[in-house]
């Protein structure tokens, strides 16, 4: 019997979403860093889900980026939208 998938949070479908377009485009961490105006850490650790983004940040990341806001949130490995949920529940 097959497993269930395993329902990503919004930090996790994030996270995967801002390094595809962050790769796609060919960008260190350290390059997209400096052109938001942010430290590569903070890249990092928006990349690694261990640090949520500030919403004042997303639309600075999504211009860098050449993206809307709504597009970090779409799953790109499955086409499809997250599904905004409590981080707090598992």
């Amino acid at each position: 019997m097959p497993r269930p998938l395993k329902q990503k949070t919004t930090r996790e479908s994030f996270a995967h979403t801002l390094r595809y377009y962050r790769v796609k485009k060919e960008w260190s961490q350290a390059l997209l860093a400096k052109k938001a105006g942010v430290s590569q850490q903070q890249i990092s650790a928006w990349e690694k889900g261990r640090l949520w983004i500030q919403p004042e940040m997303l639309d600075r990341l999504a211009r860098v980026l050449g993206v809307g806001v709504d597009e970090l949130f779409v799953d790109k490995r499955r086409k499809r939208r997250c599904v905004f949920r409590d981080e707090d529940e598992s």
